[in-house]
């Protein structure tokens, strides 16, 4: 409920964790832009960059 409220305002939102990668489509169906699927973080920032339209940090992986 919390990704479908952020969501219908328009807000970006990125999700990572075991829940969310068992889970793809109930996250994506619900608002979620992005699913994080890198448990260590590296893939956070350029995640964060593409979702914000700026310039890429680093090559996009692990995400879905």
């Amino acid at each position: 409920m919390a990704i479908a409220h952020f969501a219908s305002e328009g807000k970006p939102f990125v999700v990572g964790g075991s829940d969310a990668i068992a889970e793809l489509l109930y996250y994506l169906d619900a608002g979620a832009i992005a699913i994080v699927i890198d448990k260590s973080g590296p893939a956070n920032w350029p995640i964060f960059d593409y979702v914000l339209a700026k310039t890429p940090r680093e090559k996009l992986t692990e995400v879905i």
